[in-house]
């Protein structure tokens, strides 16, 4: 993965690659939707990308909530392969997807202006970390607005 991607799981108060799980392993999303492994839900710094699993979750959770013989069809097709079937999902339902991306990208970045509020008076020396955070947060900060842009134009 490398520093060319963000963890779509991340955790801002941490420097490092620690998934939500608070662990070392990426956490699976469970046995009925495909065990998509959050390692793999990811927004590429460069390009402002977003990868298919990342799509293909937020539909999943938007057919949960509104339609679950569409979210069936959509798992049926995950499990055969047929990217075909999965496409027409993806393209039928993407003003709701792409919907939910802004929110997340919108709602995380508000989250870190919150924290990094925090940040604000502390003495590195009492908060050894705090720079590393910081500099994290700032690079999550990037690749969201990168991830924003490319999708929604701001």
């Amino acid at each position: 993965m490398g520093y060319n991607t963000v963890l779509m799981a991340h955790i801002v108060q941490y420097g490092g690659p620690t998934y939500i799980n608070g662990g070392t392993q990426p956490r699976r999303c469970g046995e009925e939707n495909g065990q998509y492994a959050q390692n793999r839900m990811l927004f590429y710094k460069d390009t402002g990308d977003v990868s298919q699993e990342v799509w293909d979750i937020l539909l999943y959770q938007w057919l949960t909530s509104s339609n679950v013989a569409d979210r069936r069809i959509l798992m049926e097709a995950h499990n055969r392969g047929d990217v075909e079937r999965k496409m027409a999902l993806h393209e039928s339902y993407y003003p709701k997807t792409s919907s939910l991306l802004e929110e997340h990208l919108n709602t995380f970045m508000e989250q870190l202006d919150r924290l990094g509020g925090k940040a604000d008076g502390k003495d590195p020396m009492e908060h050894p970390r705090l720079p590393l955070i910081l500099s994290h947060n700032e690079f999550v900060r990037r690749t969201f607005l990168m991830v924003r842009n490319r999708y929604f134009g701001y």
